[in-house]
């Protein structure tokens, strides 16, 4: 059982870790710009990209991997509760069963683990190994981008599944999150909580399904419940800098290469 209280646990005190400069608002916005192609820009990482930040993350990383993939794990869970990512997995061909969704995801977890353990050498960083991967997976995401537009225009796309075969999508899940907020020591001014999908219906309304918000809920995935409470995911005796370094160095420097907007986002 997926142990959801990682979303909504108050910790007394938290990493002092970059705050957000962009408002939930503003994420919002993200729904209506799409995903950056390759076409769009030339650089390889930000400006901003830290080779020896990122050293300092994959070490951190190779020294919880049970605790990574485990975070790993839960945050796919939960990000499978967004209607559009969900949507686009299942018109990819790769999750619509269960067979194939374990081979997706065993194949992702390979790859992240490739990713903290191979050498981002600072003098070789056009020809890395690392980031011709990145390369790869911002590849693929263009194409599954090309055809959903394409399937937009043909009027063969299908947004919002609700069901899959006799079973509804989610409705357990939207009820452990509820119950989960309720016995949480969140205070009641600071939550913000939709017992449904329903907010979805209207901000999603004339959305591109393929967006800078779906993209960054996905790398949420990979590192959010690592910054919000390390201990719960097995990350033991994480200090600030490694927690930094982690967060700050390989990921959010990956996500340019994979389609983000770093300008929205």
């Amino acid at each position: 059982m997926v142990n959801h209280r990682i979303l909504f646990k108050f910790r007394i005190s938290l990493p002092r870790l970059p705050r957000c400069v962009t408002n939930v608002g503003k994420f919002w916005d993200g729904v209506h710009i799409q995903q950056r192609t390759q076409t769009n820009d030339t650089d390889i990482f930000p400006p901003w990209m830290n080779a020896t930040l990122a050293l300092e993350g994959q070490k951190l990383a190779l020294g919880h991997v049970d605790g990574i993939v485990k975070a790993y794990l839960e945050g796919i869970l939960i990000a499978l509760t967004h209607p559009q990512i969900r949507d686009a997995l299942l018109f990819s061909g790769n999750s619509d069963t269960p067979s194939k969704s374990g081979r997706r995801y065993a194949a992702t977890i390979v790859q992240i683990a490739l990713w903290f353990r191979r050498d981002l050498n600072h003098a070789q960083l056009d020809s890395n190994w690392v980031v011709e991967s990145v390369r790869k997976v911002r590849q693929i995401h263009d194409h599954v981008s090309l055809r959903i537009r394409k399937a937009l225009n043909d009027g063969t796309y299908h947004g919002r599944v609700r069901q899959k075969g006799d079973k509804l999508i989610n409705t357990e899940l939207w009820r452990a999150f509820q119950l989960d907020l309720e016995e949480s020591h969140i205070p009641r001014s600071d939550r913000s909580y939709y017992p449904n999908e329903n907010i979805f219906e209207t901000e999603f309304k004339n959305a591109h399904p393929f967006n800078q918000l779906t993209l960054a809920v996905t790398q949420w995935t990979f590192l959010g419940s690592v910054a919000m409470d390390p201990e719960s995911v097995n990350v033991y005796n994480a200090t600030e800098e490694g927690l930094m370094a982690f967060i700050c160095g390989p990921f959010w420097a990956t996500r340019w290469e994979s389609g983000t907007n770093l300008i929205w986002d």
